[in-house]
């Protein structure tokens, strides 16, 4: 039993680096067919490796491509109409009249070459040309570290933690003046942008800027109540960690002492870089002296959880998944907590736990023994002291499979999910759904939303991407009435069982697209008083439904929360874009900003914007205004510069007839004494 053989491991070590890749030389035999040779010889790169099958190298370039079309409609073309099996689509930007296609086979790259080469599209001729696949990215990034980088000696601790939490050595209040500067600074980029879309804008802009610094008044980041142990979810990684060689030597048979070499440690804890950054290293949490102090935002418990399942893996006999071999299963475990459906405190109380493995090559018998030893290991054996309440297993592979849906956690033991109470409402959590991972700074988040948009009773609020119902639900309290709009018709199910649980009679959610719903939902409000919140992914909103709130013209009020302003960047400029076909009613202009920390010791901030309909004949009369009372002004100064230049030139003028008089004086003086000499001399 796996379990019996957990109380006498130690750790599973692979004594050697681990081969990434076959790399046997390969060899023509006398008895070996030539083609048969040519072919494994087109199986190896340019190392003499075995190549791992990659899209790249069956990749095509698509020209010539007409000024306005969309992915969408690009990928029916090629898949519905043309039946070309594409493996990826790869734009090139908005402006771009080219873009890439990758296959999974030469056989469907060629007939796409012969397909495409000369097709007839909205009056385009497309060419097409094959080109070659860009290089691995891990591989690219450690061939340039070997010729140009110097080896990082600091500690591997450090070197986490500058990945994971890189505020976590300075003081909370400089943390907190950090993010402020960012966030003046993303608002001052977010005033340039708006007063690129009009000159009228510029001007708004710019008067905004002259009271406030920025396009809108910034308020005073707001703290996290828990800055500890505060996050309530986090995927910890199963893979490999170098252990350095202590330098010892070892004696040899023949007398001969050699350096020992490095061990490569099944780990389970935070990868200390990215793939692309040329690193798939785990480092363990086990490994670290003091992990309270190294990763200050993880709870205790769920480091007891990660500790005690990684000796469960390693004993387990089934490897980590590597992306480099593409061999493996053991994947990640996501590990949330909460503090139960009435806390007293803010102990956490329930742990789910979701084990992520890829189940392939394993057989069916080896993943029923996993799913027994999981269940036994977290509620008999040296898992039961993590106090666990739910327990999943997920079978989702590595590579996914284009059109083929990830399979749902399996649930192996407990409650099919944890209870978090927010603002006094009571929310149940399942493995997939959204949930603030700060829930202390949640209910300062929320909070802070509904203070913003200046909420009433007579105020009807609109959730557009509402979710499982989080916001609405917590400020139902406040207002008329909730409608949450989600496209996805489970978490639709979850808000309305959350609206039953909590006794709340207010909120009406909606399954559909925002652009397709929206205006028929709020066509049945009665009240005049209608404030949007939106609350979008990292990514920002979809074009299409911030399109139809800009649209819907009965919205006065919006509050963008977004946790990645940068990503946002684009919603923000089109909510403020002049009227046009496209942009129906006074455009959204941000007038407050208030920054909320919800992740400290890292460089992520929440930023809530208030967007107001701004009149645009307002706007216009006010330039409008602006620009006659600079004439006005310009004219006046003209006048008086006008009227003091003729006052000079009068006194000059009379200052030049004063001389002349002056001079004629001299001259009949003159003359008068001439003559009486004259007379004298006569006489």
């Amino acid at each position: 039993s796996l379990l019996q053989e957990m109380a006498s491991i130690g750790e599973a070590v692979v004594d050697k680096p681990l081969e990434l890749m076959d790399t046997t030389e390969v060899k023509k035999e006398d008895d070996e067919n030539p083609k048969d040779v040519e072919e494994k010889a087109d199986n190896l790169n340019s190392n003499g490796e075995k190549k791992l099958f990659s899209s790249e190298d069956y990749k095509i370039e698509v020209q010539n491509l007409p000024r306005y079309f969309g992915m969408g409609q690009m990928k029916k073309l090629f898949t519905n109409k043309l039946k070309l099996n594409p493996h990826k689509l790869k734009p090139c930007g908005p402006k771009a009249n080219f873009m890439y296609i990758c296959f999974k086979n030469e056989e469907d790259k060629q007939k796409a070459l012969m397909v495409l080469d000369g097709f007839d599209f909205k009056g385009n001729k497309l060419k097409v040309k094959s080109i070659k696949g860009i290089t691995d990215p891990y591989r690219k990034k450690n061939e340039f570290k070997a010729r140009n980088e110097t080896i990082d000696t600091r500690p591997v601790a450090e070197k986490l933690q500058d990945a994971v939490c890189p505020f976590a050595r300075e003081a909370y209040e400089e943390q907190l003046s950090k993010k402020e500067n960012e966030v003046n600074v993303l608002m001052k980029r977010l005033g340039s942008e708006i007063a690129r879309n009009h000159d009228v804008l510029k001007q708004w802009v710019g008067g905004n800027c002259n009271e406030y610094g920025t396009v809108a008044p910034v308020s005073n980041i707001v703290r996290s109540p828990q800055t500890s142990g505060y996050r309530n979810k986090c995927e910890f990684s199963i893979g490999y960690m170098t252990v350095i060689s202590d330098q010892e030597t070892v004696e040899e048979v023949e007398g001969v002492k050699e350096e020992k070499d490095d061990k490569k440690v099944i780990s389970v804890g935070f990868r200390l870089a990215s793939y692309k950054a040329g690193s798939v290293e785990i480092v363990g949490l086990s490994s670290l002296e003091n992990i309270s102090t190294t990763l200050p935002h993880i709870s205790p418990e769920m480091v007891l959880v990660v500790t005690k399942f990684e000796q469960l893996v390693r004993a387990s006999g089934i490897l980590p998944y590597c992306s480099l071999e593409r061999k493996g299963n053991w994947r990640n475990i996501m590990i949330r907590t909460s503090r139960g459906k009435e806390p007293e405190d803010d102990r956490i109380k329930q742990i789910m736990v979701v084990v992520v493995l890829d189940p392939m090559d394993l057989e069916s018998s080896k993943l029923t023994q996993l799913r027994s030893d999981l269940t036994q290991f977290f509620t008999t054996g040296a898992g039961l002291e993590c106090g666990v309440t739910s327990l999943y297993i997920h079978l989702s592979p590595a590579r996914k499979e284009s059109g083929v849906p990830d399979p749902a956690p399996e649930l192996l033991w407990g409650d099919s999910s944890i209870q978090e109470t927010l603002m006094g409402r009571s929310f149940s959590i399942s493995p997939q759904a959204f949930f603030q991972v700060n829930t202390l700074a949640a209910e300062v988040l929320y909070k802070t939303v509904g203070d913003i948009a200046d909420l009433t009773e007579k105020t009807s609020l609109v959730d557009v991407c509402c979710g499982t119902g989080t916001i609405g639900l917590c400020l139902a309290g406040r207002v008329k009435n909730v409608v949450g709009v989600e496209i996805v018709a489970e978490a639709v199910r979850d808000a309305q069982k959350n609206a039953e649980n909590n006794g709340v009679t207010n909120c009406n959610f909606f399954t559909g697209k925002a652009e397709d719903i929206l205006n028929n939902i709020l066509r049945d409000i009665d009240s005049k008083e209608i404030v949007a919140i939106v609350d979008p992914p990292r990514a920002g909103l979809h074009p299409r439904a911030l399109s139809a709130i800009r649209n819907t013209v009965s919205i006065r009020r919006l509050v963008y929360v977004s946790c990645d302003a940068k990503n946002a960047m684009k919603n923000f400029v089109d909510l403020s874009r002049p009227p046009s076909k496209t942009a129906k009613g006074d455009p959204f202009l941000p007038v407050k900003v208030i920054p909320v920390d919800l992740f400290p010791h890292s460089r992520g901030f929440e930023l809530v914007l208030l967007f107001e309909r701004v009149a645009w004949g307002d706007i216009l009369n006010s330039e409008i205004a602006k620009r006659i009372r600079d004439v006005e002004t310009e004219s006046l100064e003209e006048m008086v510069n006008l009227a003091e230049k003729v006052k000079q030139e009068r006194e000059f003028m009379a200052k030049e007839e004063a001389k002349e008089i002056v001079k004629n004086d001299d001259e009949i003086t003159d003359i008068v004494e001439k003559e009486g000499d004259d007379f004298l001399s006569r006489l």
